[in-house]
């Protein structure tokens, strides 16, 4: 082998040496062919031919993922169907609609307690969420109470939770007609020749979940202006 090697390895450079001076590109791609190689170990029996161990342990395999399936289930169900209980805002406000007593509110607290269903806050917590509407600085004596209105307009206000979409807009015009308008401050030379003009107009109201309480024009309020609650 070394001597013919010798020999023909200078001749070998000088016949191939187009093809071994090119460049060649692969394609990196691998083959995969279809293994024939069976499953290793000791062939699957059907049930009615397995022993009686074999048949016992299948079922018990069974029996187990049965039993966590079912538990999953009864648990998602049951997460579906358990009680929501009312905030004690929401509460307060079921109680004045429906215009119940104390005693009547504490007995539908008790009740629906007794049936598991504790959707509803107790009296006392009833009591704080009605504390919390209140305004400030109210003064009450033996003869008289007395509120300020702004603070009954800014409670009432901040707990009413909307949002108002407006559109504005100005204008003017100069050398309009001249009509005895009288105004406040008489000593300096005005007329109503000359207008300038704002305008702010609502075109919608939602509350906090977007849902439109008003549309329309402020002029017209029609029914048809108002959309469902």
């Amino acid at each position: 082998m070394r001597q013919k090697w010798q020999k023909s390895h200078s001749s070998i450079g000088h016949k191939y040496s187009q093809w071994l001076d090119g460049y060649f590109i692969f394609d990196d791609i691998m083959t995969h062919m279809p293994t024939t190689a069976e499953a290793v170990g000791r062939p699957t029996k059907r049930f009615s031919e397995s022993s009686d161990v074999t048949k016992r342990r299948r079922i018990h395999t069974l029996l187990e993922k049965s039993a966590e399936k079912r538990t999953a289930v009864k648990k998602r169900n049951q997460s579906k169907k358990s009680p929501i209980k009312l905030t004690s805002d929401e509460a307060l406000a079921s109680f004045v609609q429906k215009k119940l007593t104390k005693n009547q509110y504490v007995a539908i607290h008790t009740e629906t307690k007794t049936y598991n269903a504790d959707i509803y806050p107790t009296y006392a917590e009833l009591l704080l969420a009605k504390k919390r509407c209140y305004p400030e600085n109210i003064t009450v004596t033996k003869v008289s109470g007395e509120i300020v209105l702004q603070r009954v307009c800014a409670s009432s206000g901040n707990s009413v939770n909307v949002r108002a979409i407006y559109k504005w807009g100005c204008d003017g015009a100069a050398g309009q007609q001249n009509y005895k308008q009288r105004f406040i401050d008489s000593d300096h030379n005005h007329d109503d020749s000359f207008m300038f003009v704002v305008s702010c107009v609502p075109i919608r109201l939602v509350d906090e979940n977007d849902t439109i309480l008003y549309f329309g024009k402020t002029t017209d309020l029609l029914p048809q202006n108002f959309a469902d609650s």
